[in-house]
């Protein structure tokens, strides 16, 4: 008896990129693709902070470098980046923005506010304009490394580094038109730089920092509704501890992930197994360094981490932890150029995007997703690439004279996305040799400034 299978075939024009239903389809593979324009912003970015609302829609929100350094929040909508109000709605520079969402969908953006003594404040946007929430320049005085999120009852609550305080740690709440101390003002021992915030199922505020009274190791802190007691021993990294970021798992699990100056500043991820902090994989998973981590739970519990990586030109890269050790999710350094200021956030669905500053896009902001690849199998599409031959034995030509940018970075990579050959090509004619390959479908994917296409060939 002979069984036939039979090839549903999709095809796409220019690049033949498509988003699919995960119900409907399986994609043959999946990669970094650009949410609207690479360097949408229309100058230098700093501070750059992302947020998915509700409805799935990226937001990011920064220091906006073409409006004297005051904010911006720009949302993607239609496939383009436009600005949610005024572009530069502040009246002075800001530091630190920290963007969330309400759970009605109204963004918030809380900031170091340069207009007040570097003092605390939060506007949200009505639908019309970003109007104050409470009075602006709430704290005591200045506060760094704001970090605004929302309770699972939907109160807003800001995490700063408290310089009133001896640059300690506090958390407020809005309550009643106002914003409330959650406990006492600079409850931390000492110095608390890099705090993050974060809530468990059962709306219990942790706050991740560098503690200063543990020689600058990691330290996290929860309210147990009257006091802020440490959650596990005190300073649980091997060294000083930079770029702390805390999530929560809808299991109620904190991880805690930071570089370790022990491992000279290698990303780490440790998580709190009701008694001690233990590794999540080895604390050497990467050979360089990183920065800017930034750390995500997945509804399924697995744990994304994005970061700045130094052992690949200071690109991004994005790797999550399945269950036996930390994979790539993706290329590694799937960046154009080195990239600052990294910041993931996962959809309802537990999609990653990632948003940056941009060194291929002159520093302005860029978003990508990480998302389906779907292509013919067949007959070629008429598209930018032409491969041939295809099937092929030993070499395969690339052609990519219908590209009209300047071409990046090009890479093949098998039906599972393991990525087998990368190189930065300026050529619009390429030979490679092939020969090792075994046969199958394979990808050949070229980067652009703000571009990705991709096509298919198969070996024999």
């Amino acid at each position: 008896m002979k069984f036939h299978l039979l090839l549903v075939l999709v095809i796409f024009q220019q690049g033949v990129i498509a988003q699919q239903p995960p119900e409907s389809l399986v994609p043959a593979d999946y990669t970094w693709k650009f949410c609207g324009n690479a360097g949408f912003s229309a100058a230098r970015a700093d501070w750059i902070s992302l947020a998915i609302s509700p409805a799935g829609q990226p937001y990011v929100a920064y220091t906006d470098l073409g409006n004297n350094s005051k904010a911006t929040v720009m949302k993607q909508e239609g496939g383009q980046w436009t600005a949610v109000g005024a572009p530069g709605f502040t009246s002075s520079y800001v530091y630190f923005t920290s963007l969330a969402f309400s759970p009605s969908g109204e963004p918030y953006l809380a900031y170091y506010d340069a207009a007040l003594a570097g003092r605390a404040t939060v506007k949200k946007f009505d639908g019309t304009a970003w109007v104050d929430v409470g009075v602006p320049g709430f704290s005591a005085g200045g506060a760094t490394y704001t970090c605004l999120v929302f309770s699972p009852a939907g109160i807003p609550y800001l995490a700063y580094r408290d310089v009133a305080k001896n640059y300690k740690a506090t958390v407020k709440k809005f309550n009643q038109g106002s914003w409330v101390t959650v406990g006492t003002e600079g409850f931390s021992p000492s110095e608390a730089p890099f705090i993050t915030l974060a809530f468990n199922t059962a709306g219990d505020p942790y706050v991740a920092f560098q503690d200063f009274s543990s020689s600058g190791f990691a330290s996290v802190m929860k309210f147990d509704g009257n006091t802020w007691g440490y959650v596990g021993s005190p300073g649980f990294s091997a060294g000083s501890a930079e770029y702390t970021s805390i999530a929560i798992s809808l299991a109620g699990e904190p991880y805690v992930a930071f570089c370790d100056a022990w491992y000279d500043y290698r990303p780490r991820v440790k998580k709190f197994d009701g008694t001690n902090w233990v590794d999540v994989g080895s604390p050497t998973f990467l050979p360089g360094s990183a920065e800017y981590t930034s750390l995500a739970i997945a509804p399924d519990g697995t744990p994304f981490l994005a970061f700045k990586d130094w052992s690949n030109y200071q690109k991004a890269s994005v790797i999550k932890f399945n269950a036996t050790g930390w994979v790539n999710v993706g290329s590694p350094g799937f960046s154009s150029d080195t990239v600052n200021y990294t910041a993931l956030a996962l959809d309802a669905a537990g999609h990653p995007f990632i948003a940056y500053q941009d060194g291929a896009s002159s520093f302005k902001a860029s978003v990508m997703r990480y998302d389906s690849v779907l292509t013919s199998v067949g007959k070629p599409a008429p598209g930018a690439i032409a491969i041939s031959p295809s099937p092929a034995a030993n070499f395969i030509s690339i052609n990519l004279q219908d590209i009209p940018w300047k071409i990046d970075r090009i890479e093949i990579s098998d039906g599972t996305g393991r990525c087998l050959y990368s190189a930065s090509s300026a050529e619009k004619r390429v030979m490679l040799d092939i020969s090792r390959y075994s046969p199958g479908l394979y990808f050949v994917k070229v980067y652009t400034g703000g571009t990705l296409f991709v096509e298919k060939f198969l070996t024999r």
